[in-house]
């Protein structure tokens, strides 16, 4: 019997040390003193830029959906943050025309880090992201947000369906947890 506790006690000791990768996340956020000089009302949220990495992952249900997290940030500063921010057609057509905008301020969203490897074991998306609000012009910053290996933790199936919406659940949560730090109109 004794032996038995023994070597029950060695498998539980061995399966405390299976270890998950540790990745210390960063996040940084900030707003400049120009932010409210420049009392903005209107956002233009460009196209997401996407690193070649996160650009190029060929699975459908891993890609970040991006033009839906373009859409969430949208909402998210209409809805949440009480500004105004043109529909995604009108912005790209001004883009593809090389027309101006007529705004008080651009969000530039990059997007350099969509690790999808822990989403079917452990329901997690690891990402790098930097949200930019820049003056009209692009000249001066005045607010950011970034994150480095930033845990998104989602609640997830291990089919392609279920990590589909895990991944939008992660985009949303993404949105959400960067634009929480943007000051409100």
């Amino acid at each position: 019997m004794r032996r038995i506790a023994i070597l029950l006690l060695g498998v539980l000791v061995l399966a405390g040390c299976q270890t998950h990768e540790m990745r210390a996340a960063d996040e940084s956020w900030g707003a400049e003193p120009a932010l409210d000089a420049a009392q903005v009302r209107d956002i233009v949220v460009l196209p997401l830029e996407l690193s070649d990495e996160v650009a190029a992952e060929s699975s459908v249900e891993r890609q970040l959906p991006a033009r839906k997290l373009r859409r969430m940030i949208r909402s998210y500063l209409i809805q949440r943050k009480h500004y105004a921010a043109p529909r995604e057609v009108w912005i790209d057509e001004r883009l593809a025309e090389k027309g101006g905008f007529d705004t008080d301020a651009v969000m530039n969203v990059s997007v350099s880090q969509w690790d999808t490897s822990e989403l079917d074991r452990r329901g997690i998306i690891y990402a790098s992201a930097r949200f930019e609000l820049k003056t009209a012009d692009g000249s001066r910053e005045l607010w950011h947000y970034n994150c480095k290996d930033y845990q998104l933790v989602v609640d997830t199936g291990h089919t392609g369906p279920a990590v589909r919406a895990g991944n939008l659940m992660a985009a949303r949560l993404l949105a959400e947890t960067a634009l929480s730090r943007l000051p409100r109109k």
